[in-house]
């Protein structure tokens, strides 16, 4: 509730102490006015009360002049309620004008009357009407109360009489106003307030409800005149001639009645501003429906549900209908902007923050996949300037999907996506002007003025009529390209925005982001992209290497399609407009070499979102083969729960989940991290500590990959004992079966990797191994065991080079073998020992699985197939896992899923003048045929069994023979 009590020097009064806080004392030529409001809260206070009825709070706010913004205020909807006040007027036994206003409802009855009872005066009708639905936002007219002789405080009370009922049927409670009517000044009717815009330099003040009898029109400033307009007065709206507008000054103005009686001047009066666009904080309310599931774009409704600010931390003051505190702020700038909103996948770990506005849920975070677009919300972050704002939006994008671009709108059609700023009644009564001025400006439009993509974007144009923090602009998605859009909550919600600096009027060329270094795999395609500001319409022409012209590449994006090292190197555009050209940045090409052959057959692959399990937070880090089930395990911490998932290795089909004790199963910085498969079937799987000195790496064992099998704690300690305090459980390989069962695990920083047994008990001593020729991070995210007492160990960043290491376990010392550079990207890998094979994980444009051979160990790998994964989402700790088995291999790339490949056997051969020598890869068999179609036998030795790699054929008969290997 709030109480304002407005004196002039015509009646000078002492106000009494205790309302001393409510009452307002303002400039002279102002009649007194005291109003009192039910403010949202709907405590009673001594000049407001509630009697009958059930009273609620209500978000609606009458716009109307002398209120409290940004306050909703009361309803009830039974029969009977009733409301009184008691204001303290200053002039006891005076005559004093009632009246009361509301804000926008079509809740409220058209054929509502209201019983008025008076305590302490008489005058007021019997009954009113002036509660009805219309006119809203607007002073209407009780009657006039004559005060009881030495009464100052009467008590009028309103109840409802007649009219609908029922729950959408309300009688609101907002305000009602007391004015002196002995003020000469009330002898014509007074200009309430003036329209927008008010800018700094304008010089002139539209002004608006101006009698068609008047004869003069008076603006002034801060109390002071600095305009008038005496002649070619007419009824309605008059454009009055000023000296130059100064921000920050309030602006009022009066009419003169024929016989040159001035109108009363308003108490307050709206703002001027700096000029077009200051800054401006911008966040989006997001309706919430877990219910919804898309596809973007699709209508998702404005029913009443859980509204949330996305990017917003708080409102101003924590009142409800306050400017969201937080969002991006937006400073004025000659290009165009990008504006980028994200949840993200996880709700309680929000990229951009989220606060609840209406409805709860008990929390502030979004919660669903999917939610809809109820407006975009700009707040005044300047306090010192209240606009106008003069903006441009273009590309509303959810992910990659355009949700709106304005093409298809005409240049003026108004309300497309965007609806007027006028339509939030939430919002309006922060805008310039209140009815009955007219807001102003007041536009979502479609124009052809400014673009980003195309011809068209929405010009989106408002004031607010001070400065104050509380102010803001909810701009609704209600218009009629895309009403209320749904939203994929886990992609970026993106558009771009011009707010361009006071007083510039068109754009000058620029490059706003030039083209981007870029990376990719032979084979695949890349694009490079530039953004301009300027004059449309713009050229482009891109140049490879300084000069080159490159033919027809004359767009504002150049996409190479399968791209080789020859295409390598750097990459420019000329953008060109009417005001002349300019060169953007040189973007660099790489491109990996890649070799891509039939050698791997594809048997299965899953992409995430495919299996609850599967998804694109880093949460599958490990996969391993087991060799008696033929099943492929995972691990997976989706949903903040570790599990080990079966899969047939066959199909990739769901089969189970291993039992997982938490009593067991428990510690370290991820309780499961890396799996491995002994010879005979035991399953591995360590945890992860960033310190095995403070928090220990444990081991769990199962017998086997069944549903029945428990987990045990098959060992725990630091793996590097007392000398080495690395991170432990990021690579992990086993090998060995039985009393022969060996751990391998790789540490960093330090250059150690470690040796478990956990065979023995899981308090046996770890063998750290200091390989003292490697590099910190050497062996950080990649391992394998090696032939005999060797491993093979990758790194990253500095550290990207693959190392093939010999270890003595009697000396606890390592030695590198070989070391290899042309794998910089690969980084989990996998060794098939009996084939010569090498797997890894290559973290590019797009990520893929790499086949090497590595029979030749004097010579870089050759690489031998590549394979792309499902996705190529970011996998920024380059995590992941690569599992061999007979005749296949199984890759992981943390972010994009899994994928399956059977190894067709690789047929080598050599030739020395007649002697043709063939060698292959065990366990594949040798074939032959004296025909490419025919049929093909096994090629035995002397004993009956199939000859083996390598295999000499003497060619001098000259005898057609075809050869092919069998798995």
């Amino acid at each position: 509730m709030n109480l304002h009590a407005l004196s002039t020097p015509r009646n000078r009064y002492q106000l009494a102490a205790a309302l001393a806080s409510l009452l307002i004392t303002l400039s002279p030529t102002l009649a007194d006015v005291v109003v009192v409001e039910s403010r949202s809260g709907g405590k009673n206070f001594a000049a407001y009360a509630e009697g009958s009825g059930n009273w609620a709070n209500s978000t609606a706010k009458s716009s109307a002049a002398d209120l409290t913004s940004g306050v909703g205020s009361r309803f009830e909807t039974a029969d009977g309620g009733s409301f009184r006040v008691t204001p303290t007027l200053a002039n006891a036994g005076g005559t004093y004008l009632v009246e009361v206003t509301h804000g926008v409802s079509s809740s409220i009855p058209t054929d509502l009357q209201v019983g008025i009872g008076v305590t302490g005066g008489t005058g007021l009708p019997a009954t009113t009407t002036s509660f009805n639905q219309t006119p809203a936002n607007v002073w209407r007219s009780v009657g006039t109360i004559v005060l009881d002789s030495g009464v100052n405080n009467p008590t009028i009370t309103f109840a409802k009489q007649a009219g609908a009922t029922g729950t959408g049927q309300r009688f609101y409670a907002d305000a009602v106003r007391f004015t002196d009517a002995s003020d000469p000044c009330l002898n014509f009717p007074a200009i309430v307030t003036v329209n927008g815009p008010l800018a700094a330099g304008q010089t002139f003040v539209d002004v608006p409800t101006v009698d068609s009898t008047a004869i003069a029109v008076t603006v002034y400033a801060d109390g002071v005149q600095i305009g008038q307009k005496a002649a070619g007065i007419t009824a309605g709206v008059n454009r009055v001639t000023t000296s130059a507008l100064v921000k920050g000054q309030i602006i009022a103005a009066t009419q003169t009645s024929p016989t040159s009686v001035e109108s009363c001047r308003p108490s307050t009066g709206p703002k001027v501003g700096g000029g077009a666009n200051p800054r401006v904080r911008i966040s989006l309310s997001i309706r919430q429906n877990a219910g919804l599931t898309g596809p973007i774009g699709a209508n998702g409704g404005t029913s009443d549900s859980i509204i949330k600010f996305l990017g917003a931390t708080n409102t101003f003051g924590g009142g409800f209908a306050a400017a969201p505190v937080g969002g991006k702020v937006i400073q004025p700038e000659t290009c165009w902007q990008t504006v980028t909103f994200l949840r993200g996948e996880d709700p309680n770990n929000p990229v951009d923050k989220s606060y609840r506005w209406t409805g709860t849920d008990g929390t502030h975070n979004l919660l669903g996949n999917f939610g809809v677009l109820d407006s975009i919300a700009f707040a005044i972050d300047d306090l010192t300037d209240s606009g106008p704002f003069n903006l441009y939006i273009d590309s509303f994008m959810n992910g990659d999907t355009l949700i709106q671009g304005f093409e298809g709108g005409t240049n003026g059609q108004n309300s497309v996506f965007l609806a007027q700023p006028s339509l939030s009644g939430t919002t309006s009564p922060f805008l310039l002007a209140q009815s009955p001025g007219a807001i102003s400006p007041n536009v979502s439009q479609v124009t052809t003025a400014f673009a980003d993509e195309g011809s068209n974007a929405a010009r989106v144009s408002w004031q607010f009529k001070d400065s104050a923090g509380l102010d803001w602009l909810r701009c609704a998605a209600q218009g009629s390209g895309t009403p209320n859009p749904q939203l994929d909550l886990r992609l970026p919600i993106t558009f771009r925005i011009l707010l361009l600096p006071p007083g510039v009027v068109s754009l000058p060329l620029k490059i706003n982001t030039h083209p981007a270094d870029r990376s990719a795999v032979q084979g695949t395609s890349a694009s490079f992209s530039v953004n301009v500001c300027g004059t449309p319409p713009f050229s482009y022409q891109w140049h490879f290497n300084g000069i080159n012209v490159i033919t027809d590449a004359t767009n504002r994006t150049l996409t190479l399609n399968n791209v080789s090292p020859a295409n390598g190197g750097a990459y420019h555009v000329v953008v060109t407009d009417a005001s002349g050209s300019t060169n953007s940045n040189p973007a660099t090409l790489t491109v990996s070499p890649a070799t891509f052959t039939n050698c791997l057959a594809e048997l299965w692959r899953l992409a995430p979102g495919s299996r609850p399990y599967l998804n694109t937070d880093g949460s599958q880090r490990s996969i391993a083969y087991h060799p008696v089930t033929g099943n492929l395990l995972l691990v997976s911490r989706a949903g903040g729960s570790n599990a080990v998932y079966v899969l047939d290795g066959n199909t990739g089909a769901d089969l189970w989940t291993l039992t997982v004790d938490t009593n067991v199963v428990t510690g370290g910085t991820f309780a499961m991290n890396m799996i491995g498969v002994d010879d005979v079937g035991g399953v591995f799987v360590g945890n992860l500590t960033t310190n095995g000195s403070t928090d220990e790496f444990r081991l769990y064992g199962w017998i086997d990959d069944s549903a029945e099998a428990l987990p045990y704690l098959a060992w725990h300690g630091n793996p590097g004992g007392v000398d080495y305090t690395n991170r432990w459980g990021d690579t992990m390989s086993v090998r060995g079966s039985g009393a022969g069962v060996r751990v391998l695990l790789g540490g960093r920083p330090d250059p150690v990797v470690s040796i478990l047994d956990p065979s023995v008990d899981p308090n046996s001593l770890p063998l750290p191994i200091l390989v003292g020729d490697a590099n910190p991070g050497d062996f950080s995210h990649g391992i394998a065991w090696g032939a005999g007492e060797t491993f093979w160990g990758k790194g990253i960043g500095a550290s990207n080079v693959l190392k093939h290491v010999a270890f003595d376990p009697n000396t606890a010392s390592g030695t590198t073998l070989q070391t290899f550079a042309s794998l910089p990207n690969v980084a989990p890998i996998g060794v098939d020992t009996a084939r010569n094979l090498l797997a890894g994980v290559s973290i590019e444009t797009p990520d893929n699985l790499r086949l090497y051979s590595v029979a030749n160990l004097a010579a870089e790998p050759v690489n031998l197939d590549t394979r792309f994964f499902p996705t190529d989402n970011a996998n920024g700790n380059r995590s992941g896992a690569v599992a061999f088995a007979p005749g296949r291999v199984y890759a992981l790339d943390a972010n994009n899923g899994i994928i399956a490949f059977g190894i067709r056997p690789a047929l080598r051969y050599t030739r020395t003048e007649s002697t043709l020598t063939l060698s292959w890869d065990a366990p594949a068999v040798l074939q032959s045929s004296t025909h490419v179609e025919g049929v093909y036998s096994d090629l035995l030795d002397q004993s009956s069994l199939p000859v083996t790699s390598p295999y000499a054929v003497d060619t001098a008969a000259g005898t057609q023979t075809f050869f092919r290997l069998r798995q």
